[in-house]
């Protein structure tokens, strides 16, 4: 029954944001067509075969079949003799009209980023620790080491070790400043994330967590104070288990409880220093050395902007996200990174997975493949909007000189072919990672 109901939530996901992409994409260039007085045809809302339409004007709006998406069909594609065709315009409205689907697909993420970033949120904070430092890498070079706490990053206080991860790969190659604390003094660095790094040490050789469980209270007749822990600390694990929250730590407890294996330690962190407390006997005496311990959850902020604020962080983050986009190409360059490729299989699987995490997670995942869409359909791939857009261009440069449709036809249909190829070659690969219970995902 859970299976079917995740097909079924994967499917659904799938089909509404494809449809809402495609349909959004093919607007940009029905609303350009009609400024610039072409006539319309067609405005499809999925893909033939019919279901019903209607005709308003000259323009027939139809509901068809397949809800994939969506499609403008203009007069004299490729015919200029036609009065009122696509072909028969200047360069340059042509030109227009063929970017504004792409266009389109950038002006929807700045519209959902804003709605995000306007929503009331709760974002979690924490300790921000450096755990390990690789030697001879950037962080080593700079002076950090393990235990060091990172406040800032660029002048952008930091929550998460999340923050510090997605900062780095905005700055790969690029020089960075971290503020940091050492032994309870602060402390600003520079270093150099690398494009291309050891496998297991990451851009900037080191390896961060987030501590969220601070210690209030602990007794002073308690066995916890004999041991060690004392009111400040930050609980980073308990009986070898990692823990992220209260809730993680009465985890970890009942394990230990219920096998009794396991190292009787708990692992604290107390002014950039890492100590050990270590419960006498066996691991599953931890809960009870634990039990006279006031603990919390280092309490998240809720943030909200308003739509003046909204819109340049939306505007900020479309402009990340092409850097992140460009840094990853990079690291396919110079080796340090694989290509990962989806097919319509993949989507429709990413498509249930940020379903299933929520609406804002999905709604960040409708942004960002709004933006794929855009630098795909832009590149200068024949059958796509890039495609026709370089012939546009050609023809400018060659003073008014068209390439005969014949010609442009036949381009356009190879790379209509290769399209279809690759996407079969994809979509097996995208099959077998079903099969093999793998994600795209991290």
């Amino acid at each position: 029954m859970d299976f079917i109901l995740d097909l079924l939530r994967t499917i659904l996901a799938f089909i509404g944001v494809l449809a809402i992409l495609v349909l959004v994409h093919e607007l940009g260039h029905f609303l350009m067509a009609r400024l610039f007085k072409v006539k319309v045809l067609e405005f499809g809302f999925g893909y033939p075969p019919r279901l019903f339409g209607f005709r308003r004007g000259e323009t027939l709006y139809s509901m068809n079949l397949l809800p994939l998406g969506g499609f403008v069909k203009l007069l004299g594609e490729e015919d200029p003799t036609e009065p009122r065709s696509l072909a028969s315009l200047a360069p340059w409205k042509r030109a227009i009209i063929l970017v504004a689907g792409s266009g389109m697909n950038v002006l929807l993420p700045i519209v959902i980023f804003t709605v995000i970033f306007m929503l009331p949120q709760t974002i979690p904070r924490g300790n921000v620790l450096i755990t390990e430092v690789a030697p001879g890498g950037p962080a080593a070079g700079a002076g950090i080491v393990a235990g060091d706490r990172i406040l800032e990053v660029n002048g952008n206080i930091i929550d998460t070790h999340s923050d510090v991860g997605f900062n780095i790969q905005l700055n790969l190659g690029n020089e960075m400043t971290w503020l940091v604390e050492h032994e309870g003094a602060q402390r600003q660095i520079s270093l150099t994330p690398r494009l291309n790094h050891p496998r297991g040490e990451g851009p900037t050789g080191v390896a961060i967590t987030t501590a969220r469980i601070q210690v209030d209270e602990v007794p002073q007749t308690s066995q916890a104070w004999d041991i060690g822990v004392r009111p400040g600390d930050v609980v980073l694990q308990v009986g070898g288990y990692l823990v992220f929250d209260k809730e993680a730590i009465s985890l970890a407890a009942e394990r230990l409880t219920e096998d009794g294996e396991g190292n009787a330690a708990i692992l604290l962190w107390r002014q950039g220093e890492f100590h050990e407390a270590v419960v006498p006997g066996p691991a599953a005496g931890i809960p009870q050395g634990l039990s006279a311990v006031v603990i919390s959850n280092i309490p998240g902020k809720v943030v909200s902007y308003p739509p003046w604020r909204a819109v340049p962080k939306a505007v900020t983050q479309i402009g990340q996200t092409l850097v992140l986009a460009k840094n990853e190409i990079s690291r396919w360059i110079v080796g340090s990174a694989s290509p990962q490729l989806a097919g319509p299989i993949g989507i429709a699987q990413l498509s249930g997975q940020a379903a299933s995490l929520g609406f804002l997670v999905f709604l960040n995942f409708a942004a960002f493949l709004s933006i794929n869409l855009a630098i795909i359909n832009i590149l200068p791939i024949p059958m796509l909007d890039g495609g026709r857009l370089m012939f546009v261009i050609m023809e400018w440069v060659r003073r008014g000189k068209r390439v005969s449709p014949k010609r442009e036809g036949f381009v356009h249909l190879v790379g209509f072919m290769l399209l279809l190829s690759m996407i079969v070659i994809i979509s097996y690969y995208d099959i077998a990672r079903l099969i093999q219970g793998r994600s795209l995902l991290p």
